[in-house]
């Protein structure tokens, strides 16, 4: 369990400290930021190579009949598909760790800013209140988009896989000779 600490903001107005802390707010947005176009980059690339997998298994299979290769590159789509959860779930450790340090650093020292703060309740699918050109204006995630990313995301890698090892059982069953599978297949 995580130790609690009073948190004591920069009251004083001690200016040392407020740069230091807006440099470090500001380091911290850049990397969650940063965090975000990699976790998205990563996972662009990763669809795209794995579609051209697909298609690879495919053609390989219906032009040349070469099983045991299509049985190699479905292997290496399962692995691949792997690593990517690995990826994917440490890429957003960091993207989260980056929005906590900017929320820290918000709370402690940038009082009265709490975007962060504000989004950590946004996200949570919390009502949040913003004033927006003098008028109080509440804003909140409701219906599919209060779903996690992070969860969708990983769910979309674990269809990969399932396609993968489906491939994998076609081909076995292919190579054994085993016809439970409908004729488009076999």
């Amino acid at each position: 369990m995580a130790k609690k600490t009073k948190r004591v903001n920069n009251a004083s107005g001690d200016s040392n400290v407020t740069s230091k802390a807006q440099v470090g707010y500001s380091a911290a947005v850049k990397m969650w930021t940063y965090e975000g176009g990699l976790i998205w980059g990563r996972f662009s690339a990763m669809v795209y190579a794995n579609s051209i997998l697909f298609a690879a298994i495919g053609i390989i299979i219906s032009e040349t009949g070469l099983w045991i290769v299509a049985f190699v590159l479905t292997i290496f789509g399962m692995l691949f598909c792997s690593c990517w959860f690995i990826m994917n779930a440490r890429g957003f450790k960091y993207y989260e760790y980056w929005a906590k340090s900017a929320r820290e650093i918000e709370e402690e020292y940038l009082l009265p800013i709490k975007t962060f703060s504000r989004g950590s309740r946004f996200a949570d699918g919390k009502s949040v209140t913003l004033q927006l050109g003098g008028e109080t204006e509440c804003v909140k995630i409701e219906g599919l988009a209060k779903k996690s990313i992070k969860k969708t995301s990983n769910f979309m890698i674990v269809m990969f896989f399932i396609i993968y090892l489906f491939l994998l059982v076609a081909i076995l069953s292919r190579s054994l000779n085993i016809c439970w599978l409908p004729k488009i297949i076999q």
